[in-house]
């Protein structure tokens, strides 16, 4: 009679360890799931553009440089075209100066209104997804 109970206890112990070895075994193939997708290259830049969108110093020295590297553009593009006319030459020096001005004082403005319209749209995409 004793051994019928620690046989059946043994069992049931046995069986208890299966169980619980099943569920540890469905968690872990959970996990590996997850740093599988975490690890796919979309992914990847899905988490680094999030995080530059949530890095504001990084942010706001792009968007500075963004600014200055559009503003040389422009006022390239004016003084490579009439390089000869000294009048244009004048003018497109004052538009640069202009140009300049009026991005280093709205240089805030701007940047807020940059950096609210990526919130925006990675917030659509998140939306989406």
């Amino acid at each position: 009679m004793a051994r019928k109970q620690a046989t059946e206890l043994l069992k049931e112990k046995i069986e208890a360890l299966e169980v619980k070895q099943a569920e540890e075994a469905k968690a872990f193939r959970y996990e590996v799931k997850e740093a599988y997708e975490s690890l796919k290259p979309v992914n990847l830049i899905k988490s680094s553009l999030a995080e530059f969108v949530s890095a504001d110093d990084l942010k706001k020295e792009l968007f500075e440089s963004g600014i200055l590297l559009v503003n040389s553009i422009i006022t390239t593009q004016l003084t490579k075209k009439q390089s000869d006319n000294y009048f244009i030459r004048t003018l497109s020096t004052f538009a640069q100066l202009a140009i300049t001005t009026l991005l280093t004082r709205n240089r805030e403005g701007i940047t807020q209104w940059i950096s609210s319209f990526i919130d925006k749209l990675f917030a659509s995409q998140k939306e989406k997804s």
